[in-house]
């Protein structure tokens, strides 16, 4: 497994999305970071845990409203121990805003509400580790407590959207808690984001809430092994997404989008039709958006209807809702809206933790913990 030099990377992978539309305070963009495909690295952050949570408390008390962030080698999602503790360090690290949210998994999901150690003195919320290859471990809420949680908040095999809590270690043995989103669009198809995470490590847990959410029944223990590779599971779950098209000056053609990993170019006419031609090279495409005139290009490049220099790949359908090209729209995972709106509701429902992320945060002996004295 490859480490980077730092966190956040520099700008050159445009596989990684590091917000997707619907997340509050993002406006939809998209971010850009180096990845390996060949594994996951959790790396040290620069910044110290407790005087990142300091600034939160702060921010917390005067404004009301804090993003997601994480944490980085505190705890251990191997070992069981510290049930409370680990949930503190969610509640400190979780998102929250007093007018509209994402509802948060709570600490007390449990079926028979029986007496135990939550914020409500129920049971708390039934957490499980998973292991994945080459030493990846993740400690989140259990694949039953997930789907019951998504029924309490729409019903059954419905769609909901929540912010779950996770942590993990990576094969360098670094630690990460923080947050990932997560919609249910039905039984067996979960969509999920990193909240407030480096690239590859949020990357890589959200695939492995993704692995567990969607497994079958007696195929969850070792759902995340399955996966492999969680970072190259991210990039294919990414390019189902489509090809963004761009608008060129042409009196006929509409929009245009290219397909690097396959070399294909697809395009819609201004009458509504869509094409895709395959072997087009990035010199090919990258000459037809800057040519003055694309339609001489494209004779040149894809050739007449009666000397096609190209394979047709295809027609493809553009989304009604994120406006992208898909050859295979039924696997089409769109980006646009891929999470519920944060509501009124939301906020309402998570105000017990922000309360007690208030205190958390307040903690003289939660500060101590994370200095490990």
């Amino acid at each position: 497994m490859n480490d980077f030099n730092s966190p956040s990377g520099d700008k050159r992978d445009p596989l990684y999305r590091k917000k997707h539309s619907g997340v509050p305070g993002n406006g939809g963009e998209t971010a850009e970071h180096p990845r390996d495909a060949s594994g996951l690295s959790l790396v040290r952050d620069t910044s110290a845990n407790e005087d990142k949570l300091a600034q939160r408390a702060a921010d917390l008390a005067e404004n009301g409203y804090l993003e997601n962030t994480h944490l980085y080698d505190v705890g251990d999602p191997r070992q069981t121990q510290g049930r409370g503790t680990w949930w503190d360090r969610a509640r400190a690290t979780s998102e929250y805003n007093n007018v509209a949210a994402i509802p948060q998994m709570p600490d007390d999901n449990t079926p028979n509400h029986t007496g135990g150690r939550s914020m409500s003195s129920d049971r708390r919320t039934h957490r499980m580790k998973y292991d994945g290859v080459d030493g990846f471990a993740i400690r989140m809420p259990s694949h039953t407590a997930m789907h019951r949680y998504a029924d309490d908040l729409a019903g059954s095999g419905k769609s909901a959207t929540f912010d779950i809590p996770v942590q993990a270690v990576g094969p360098n043995g670094h630690i990460v808690q923080g947050w990932v989103r997560a919609t249910r669009l039905s039984r067996d198809t979960w969509s999920t984001s990193p909240l407030g995470m480096s690239p590859t490590a949020g990357s890589a847990m959200a695939e492995a809430v993704s692995a567990v959410a969607e497994a079958r029944r007696g195929e969850v223990r070792s759902s995340v092994n399955r996966a492999g590779d969680l970072i190259s599971r991210a990039i294919k779950r990414e390019q189902s997404s489509g090809i963004t098209p761009e608008q060129v000056n042409s009196s006929w053609i509409g929009a245009v989008g290219y397909d690097p990993r396959n070399a294909t170019m697809s395009m819609t006419t201004k009458t509504g039709k869509s094409y895709s031609y395959n072997d087009v090279s990035p010199a090919e495409y990258g000459e037809f958006l800057a040519a003055r005139s694309p339609g001489a290009v494209f004779a040149k490049v894809v050739g007449t209807r009666n000397n096609k220099k190209k394979t047709s790949a295809g027609r493809p359908s553009t989304c009604p809702n994120c406006s992208r090209l898909s050859n295979n729209m039924a696997a089409h995972m769109c980006p646009s809206g891929i999470h519920g709106a944060p509501t009124a509701a939301g906020a309402q429902g998570n105000e017990a933790a922000r309360s007690r992320a208030s205190q958390v945060l307040a903690s003289d002996s939660f500060r101590r913990h994370l200095e490990g004295r």
